[in-house]
């Protein structure tokens, strides 16, 4: 079977993973520390090497020898290593506190424009309407973001700030569903250039 997410370019190429059917489980194998495709030997890895619940999985180049495999297992802070305990769960070897598992709360995803999991807001019509720039926006208390379409549900942040220090400086956080009462608020601004 050819994987179907795509060729990695560069190793710093990676593709998440995500909760299907059985049907197209993928196949791995495990050699104690990293749990790896059969077909293309990528490895499971903790996305942004960041060690804390709610952070998602990503499959990322693997080994090509017994040289980078070694140094893999030194590297950063073990993100790839994963331990399979007897009662059926996967935990991060250097977190054992942690163990694979699904979100409480769906991740938001774009998709189709006609999709049936395209979500819809309510107060669309107040989200919609910008507030000036010159207003003063600490006086505004921003619309939730609320769904229609997954009520009673809303827009909400999933994970904690995650910072990456590298030459980028990338800091985000995960967003999905969760309860409606503790959805983000929209501002929605509007600059005028003259």
């Amino acid at each position: 079977m050819t994987p179907d997410y795509g060729v990695f370019t560069t190793r710093d190429s990676y593709c998440f993973l995500g909760i299907g059917t059985y049907k197209s489980s993928m196949l791995v194998h495990y050699d104690t520390d990293f749990i790896i495709c059969v077909d293309d030997g990528c490895v499971f890895n903790v996305c942004a090497d960041w060690l804390h619940e709610g952070v998602a999985l990503v499959l990322k180049p693997g080994t090509k020898n017994e040289r980078e495999r070694k140094k893999q297992l030194t590297m950063s802070n073990g993100s790839r290593r994963f331990l399979i305990k007897d009662d059926g769960t996967i935990l991060v070897t250097n977190s054992p506190d942690l163990v694979l598992g699904m979100s409480v709360f769906l991740l938001l995803y774009l998709v189709d424009r006609y999709s049936s999991n395209q979500a819809i807001f309510e107060n669309i019509d107040q989200i919609s309407h910008p507030v000036n720039s010159s207003s003063n926006i600490e006086d505004y208390d921003g619309i939730k973001l609320e769904l229609e379409s997954h009520a009673p549900y809303g827009i909400v942040p999933i994970s904690k700030l995650v910072t990456i220090k590298n030459k980028l400086h990338l800091a985000f956080r995960v967003l999905g569903l969760g309860p409606a009462e503790d959805s983000l608020k929209d501002i929605f601004l509007v600059t005028v250039l003259i």
